[in-house]
């Protein structure tokens, strides 16, 4: 089982919540309604793919 360790960074421009993974440095975002997390290119970038279900995100502050 794969486990994401992200810590919040803020909002995009849109409202959307941006994470950095802790591990090396890539940009995750979370729409305020949705439990699905998405890949992004940059803090501002477009939501890309979403992560599979079975990934665990843990929030680190």
């Amino acid at each position: 089982m794969k486990k994401l360790l992200l810590r919040s960074v803020g909002d995009d421009f849109w409202g959307r919540m941006v994470f950095q993974s802790v591990e090396n440095g890539a940009f995750y975002k979370r729409y305020p309604r949705d439990t699905a997390y998405y890949t992004a290119e940059s803090f501002e970038g477009e939501p890309e793919y979403p992560l599979r279900p079975e990934i665990v995100i843990e929030i680190v502050e």
